[in-house]
């Protein structure tokens, strides 16, 4: 694994966040099982982190002190790690084999954090997409996981706005998804830039801090947002169109070594308007073949063959956020807003509810191990 270059940084407190768990459950104590894990929201607008298992059951959650939004998980599933919703500044991890909340930390001065991170390959460190706002750009905060989260390093994102990021399969090499959009915390979620804004897909090189590659949508207005990558390192990306509504434009891009994104085609005009301009969420199928994106404003869920860099079919699900691989045969789990956990069969868009919880409001974010 890289070295990282450890300076001294801003002192900052990490103050108490007020986190409660349900008692009596280490679901994982003995083995890890498989699991889902998302945040959401109950009919009272309470906030909380949640374990799911492979029958849609909600077995475990944790109280936050405001909206979370997503997590990643260590490459040996023994801990996740959840981000608060931008422009919060909370980040906790769960022990996945006793379900308790082992470490909370605060944003550093003048950082949040916008929601997403990725663990190293080595289980060693975490990298968490985070806004400078003092400076109007973005930054990877680094934080050493054996050492209670430490905050050692920070890296350039190379953009404003860096959301979802990934590692390539060398583990060395970062992708980021710089979404573009100018945001300060006394502004609240206003976006501030919308006529300038500069989104990207960039790649860093972990052990110098380098950029070795910058890649930009088709128009200037297409956020860059959350994006997944294969084994062999093709980056699918989803983007949320900024600009005049009345436009139309594609939203999901492939890269994999070429000199410009690749738009992912065929999705006839129809059916791209009912995604309301927005991707919220994308996964990939555990074999590589198909890529899932999801668009709970348009209630679609559109299904793509990534081999042939090409769409392949449009399923209506209301409100559907979260997806990811639900098990070895192909199936994926989608999450609602509505409460409901869905399950897809993407060869033939096949969706059926596995369970309905009712007043939860699931976000817009599943994973799982």
């Amino acid at each position: 694994m890289m070295e990282i270059n450890r300076r001294q940084l801003l002192s900052h407190s990490a103050a108490s966040m007020g986190l409660w768990a349900l008692p009596g459950v280490s679901l994982f104590a003995a083995k890890k099982a498989s699991f889902l894990l998302s945040a959401f929201t109950n009919q009272n607008d309470q906030h909380f982190i949640g374990v799911i298992n492979i029958k849609g059951e909600l077995v475990h959650y944790v109280q936050l002190p405001s909206r979370g939004h997503s997590t990643c998980i260590s490459k040996d599933g023994n801990v996740a790690i959840f981000f608060a919703r931008r422009p919060r500044r909370w980040m906790i991890c769960l022990d996945l084999r006793t379900l308790k909340v082992v470490a909370q930390k605060q944003s550093i001065e003048h950082r949040h954090f916008f929601g997403h991170g990725v663990v190293s390959h080595d289980n060693a460190l975490v990298f968490a997409s985070e806004n400078d706002f003092k400076n109007n750009q973005g930054v990877i905060g680094v934080y050493d996981l054996k050492n209670n989260f430490k905050r050692i390093d920070e890296i350039s994102s190379y953009g404003i706005g860096p959301h979802e990021i990934a590692l390539l399969s060398d583990g060395k090499t970062l992708v980021v998804a710089n979404g573009g959009i100018e945001t300060h915390p006394d502004s609240g979620r206003q976006k501030l830039n919308l006529e300038s804004m500069s989104p990207s897909l960039s790649y860093i090189d972990l052990s110098t801090g380098k950029e070795r590659g910058r890649y930009q949508p088709p128009h200037h207005q297409l956020s860059l947002r959350h994006l997944s990558v294969s084994q062999d390192d093709q980056v699918i990306v989803g983007a949320q169109f900024q600009g005049d509504k009345r436009e139309d434009h594609p939203l999901v891009f492939s890269h994999q070594g070429e000199g410009r994104l690749q738009v992912l085609s065929g999705q006839p005009l129809s059916n791209q308007r009912h995604l309301k301009h927005y991707i919220a969420s994308v996964s990939l199928s555990g074999e590589g073949h198909y890529a899932i994106t999801t668009s709970p404003k348009g209630d679609r869920v559109s299904v793509w063959d990534i081999k042939k860099n090409t769409w392949l079919r449009d399923v209506s699900v209301q409100d559907v956020g979260g997806v990811f691989m639900a098990n070895t045969k192909g199936e994926l789990m989608l999450s609602s807003g509505n409460g409901r956990l869905y399950s897809l069969e993407p060869e033939v868009g096949g969706v059926k509810i596995v369970q309905d919880h009712g007043a939860i409001h699931w976000d817009n974010h599943l994973k799982g191990m």
